[in-house]
């Protein structure tokens, strides 16, 4: 589950709130909770941008920039103290541009 604690720092970028299971983005490596910061080496701050960025590049590969909250302490009962941000570039091609967007607040990709 998403929380306010789990999301990595970013200034703006697109929020993944769900990824198809089996999809092009789920074997590459997107995961919820992930920023979307650039699209092929542009910045992206918005749903609006992302979409321009993919467009309808169907079958073409691509480069992400995403940034992942990932665990850095934890409690002795396994719940996480502490997280930090890390960047991780991700590549995939997609199959089919499945978009469903929440205003400019959360976006998924399949």
């Amino acid at each position: 589950m998403l929380s306010y604690e789990t999301l990595p720092e970013v200034e703006k970028g697109v929020l993944v709130a769900f990824v198809q299971p089996k999809s092009p983005a789920y074997n590459s490596g997107l995961q919820v909770g992930d920023v979307l910061v650039e699209v092929n080496g542009i910045a992206v701050g918005s749903s609006r941008e992302m979409l321009q960025q993919i467009g309808y590049k169907i079958g073409e590969p691509m480069m992400l920039k995403v940034k992942r909250a990932v665990p850095l302490d934890m409690d002795w009962d396994g719940r996480v103290r502490k997280y930090e941000t890390i960047s991780t570039d991700i590549r995939l091609t997609p199959e089919v541009l499945d978009v469903e967007i929440y205003g400019d607040k959360a976006e998924y990709l399949t």
